[in-house]
């Protein structure tokens, strides 16, 4: 579930593109144009050669490279593994959720939680990671119930048709920092 950092995905772009062999052939091909061709186009060939393998060794690299990236730039949904009733250290939390590992989230951020009915999101509540487990699982808390309603207790007995509709967004809607603004 690592992601890969930026640097890292080019050092394995310029290993994994037939590096080794673009330059052996290149090599071989530049000391075969010394018997192969006549010595008045030795030079031009020899750097025609010369900058057609550095481009498609270039051109490779960079192609692995932008695959690579696309496939690290997906979008990882958060999922929630576990849901319990909030530690009591946290009066006025609604639940406690439990999500798989993922590098979106970090200690006090703020996630808006939807809950999915006849295939609409509906903003049921607002969540806030109170802990990254040392196993990069995440706490979130739910902090507001906006349209948790009845939905909560099955949630909260880990109800795993329940707990799929959950989804939560790294994001939350503006009205609420309005409120918080102007209120």
């Amino acid at each position: 579930m690592a992601r890969n950092s930026f640097g890292n995905i080019v050092w394995v772009s310029l290993f994994k593109s037939w590096g080794p062999v673009l330059g052996l052939i290149g090599v071989t091909s530049i000391i075969a144009s010394y018997f192969w061709t006549p010595s008045t186009d030795m030079v031009s060939l020899r750097w025609l050669l010369i900058l057609i393998f550095v481009f498609l060794y270039l051109l490779t690299v960079t192609t692995r490279l932008s695959w690579l990236a696309y496939n690290e730039s997906e979008v990882v949904p958060l999922k929630v593994k576990f849901a319990k009733e909030p530690p009591s250290a946290f009066t006025g939390a609604h639940a406690l959720l439990l999500l798989e590992p993922t590098p979106n989230l970090a200690h006090e951020a703020l996630v808006s939680i939807y809950y999915l009915e006849n295939e609409i999101e509906k903003l049921a509540g607002l969540g806030k990671v109170i802990n990254v487990q040392n196993d990069g699982k995440v706490q979130v808390l739910v902090i507001a119930d906006y349209e948790f309603g009845e939905k909560l207790e099955p949630i909260k007995q880990n109800s795993v048709d329940e707990l799929k509709k959950l989804i939560l967004k790294t994001s939350i809607p503006s009205f609420i920092l309005e409120d918080q603004i102007h209120g």
